[in-house]
């Protein structure tokens, strides 16, 4: 669990591999935040009340179970291509989430329904090739 940080600097998590819920409270990343090259949540992934002033990156994570971002904002970027969800018939939900720059979701692929609730896209958004398996 990582609670009440604000943090200056670039932050990598890459091809991490997280065998219990990953929860990211009340944070503030002012530099690039990472999860790429194949990072993978074993558990639950639980992203609430947080800033992410430069650009957040999960290319290639993958989700083993549910993944809820709720009162996020993404300032400078939100980049979720080839990210993939597995688990089926569980929550995947985005919301109150602001993404501010660029996103991509593109070649992603998600087993779970997917809900987009409250969420504003202000900048280019990309969803090219993305599975969507259950009803969004």
């Amino acid at each position: 669990m990582l609670c009440d940080f604000d943090c200056t600097e670039s932050v990598d998590f890459d091809e991490a591999i997280f065998k219990d819920v990953v929860t990211v409270e009340r944070c503030r990343f002012q530099a690039y935040l990472s999860f790429i090259g194949g990072s993978r949540f074993e558990h639950n992934f639980i992203m609430e009340q947080c800033e992410c002033v430069e650009i957040a990156s999960f290319n290639e994570a993958v989700f083993m179970h549910q993944m809820n971002i709720t009162d996020v904002q993404f300032g400078n970027g939100a980049i979720f291509e080839e990210a993939r969800q597995l688990a089926e018939d569980l929550i995947c939900q985005f919301t109150n989430v602001y993404f501010d720059g660029y996103t991509s979701f593109s070649n992603g692929g998600f087993n779970s329904s997917v809900t987009f609730d409250t969420c504003i896209f202000r900048a280019e958004t990309h969803f090219e090739n993305t599975v969507f398996r259950k009803r969004l």
